[in-house]
């Protein structure tokens, strides 16, 4: 569907790429990243608002590296709305139709069409100022949608929306790409990127350093940083090799030299282990002095830092143990309060040892960018 091939593009002292990707017909392909990692950079050029230095983007085997933004075939949802404030819901859905001098007949049909389809029928004639945010974010994806794009491009398309609307927007978001619809989706918030995506690139500094099924990616983070924006609390960069122990265990180093104790089982093959990753899930904590862990993954005294409720009823827990560890308890009353010592003690199906085989893309330019230029 879409094919990105050694995009790269300069802005001051910031690059972007070279970047490869490819998004497959009916895929909800989520590019995931902080803000200046060049998310928006990438749809800009895909949308034709901005021309690459070098590389070429390719969609339905069309090259539209150098096409004119109209002629693209890609719709393009961006941050806010961008409605025309003096159109009806129906002259701005219609815009686009009417731009290309679609018959007017075939015009309604199209705009009513898609207002059915994303639940804004009723909305075709009242005014842009009455909306409600929620109104106005289904307004502006279907008068993307409308242009019935190859691919649609969606920029942060929840910002600035509280949870319940989020999730409204989510549900229709995934119902379009159920019944065949393309979308390429940029965004900073990994339970966004995780409630919709059919796969997730990680992007960082204008690279993307992880791509692959949003589980895979989520479960075997390859840096830090991917760990980070995932969510996940507890990852660990390993600072030695492990050293093998008795009765099948090996010893790691971790930050500050914390020594831990991990199955030798589970350390990968055929590369050499990088990172740590322990399950807040199964961490449980025990008052300091409580007897060893029954299924001997370890056992660490720890004094308690920090409390935070969640919205299932559960508390987050960090305890710096030598590292700060994050474990989630309850539901309920949590029993610990900051400054508590206690025993922090985990199974051994909750340690994971992650290999440090980087994926990420280049981040340079060709060796001689001023002869690669499509602009």
């Amino acid at each position: 569907m879409l094919q990105i091939k050694g995009l790269w593009k300069r802005l001051g002292e910031f690059v972007l790429g070279e970047l490869d990707l490819e998004v497959e017909p009916g895929d909800y392909f989520v590019l995931l990243g902080p803000s200046g990692s060049g998310k928006t950079l990438l749809l800009e050029m895909i949308a034709g608002f901005l021309h690459p230095d070098g590389g070429r983007i390719i969609l339905e085997e069309r090259d539209i590296t150098a096409m004119c933004i109209q002629d693209r075939q890609v719709g393009y949802l961006c941050q806010g709305d961008t409605l025309f404030p003096h159109l009806s819901v129906r002259g701005n859905i219609a815009y686009g139709l009417r731009r290309r001098k679609m018959p007017v007949g075939l015009m309604e049909e199209r705009v009513e069409e898609v207002a059915r389809e994303i639940g804004a029928f009723h909305l075709l004639e009242r005014r842009i100022e009455g909306l409600s945010g929620g109104e106005r974010q289904r307004v502006a994806l279907a008068r993307a949608l409308v242009m019935n794009p190859a691919c649609l491009l969606l920029d942060e398309p929840l910002t600035g929306m509280d949870t319940a609307l989020c999730q409204d927007i989510l549900m229709l978001l995934r119902r379009l790409n159920r019944s065949g619809g393309t979308f390429l989706h940029v965004t900073h918030d990994h339970t966004e990127a995780l409630a919709v995506a059919t796969k997730v690139a990680i992007m960082e500094q204008g690279r993307i350093v992880q791509q692959g099924a949003p589980m895979e990616v989520v479960n075997n983070p390859r840096s830090l940083f991917a760990a980070r924006l995932a969510g996940i609390k507890n990852f660990f960069p390993l600072t030695s090799a492990p050293v093998e122990d008795r009765d099948g265990m090996v010893q790691i180093i971790i930050k500050d030299g914390l020594q831990l104790a991990v199955p030798g089982s589970i350390l990968p093959q055929g590369e050499p282990p990088g990172f740590l990753r322990l399950e807040e899930r199964l961490i449980t904590l025990k008052p300091s002095g409580a007897g060893p862990s029954l299924e001997g993954g370890g056992d660490y005294p720890g004094t308690v830092t920090d409390l935070v409720p969640q919205v299932d009823g559960t508390w987050e827990v960090t305890v710096n143990i030598g590292v700060p560890v994050v474990a989630v308890v309850g539901p309920g009353e949590c029993p610990w309060n900051p400054g508590d010592r206690v025993q922090v003690s985990w199974p051994r199906k909750a340690v994971k040892v992650l290999g440090k085989g980087a994926t990420h893309q280049r981040g340079h330019l060709p060796k001689n960018p001023g002869m690669n230029r499509e602009n």
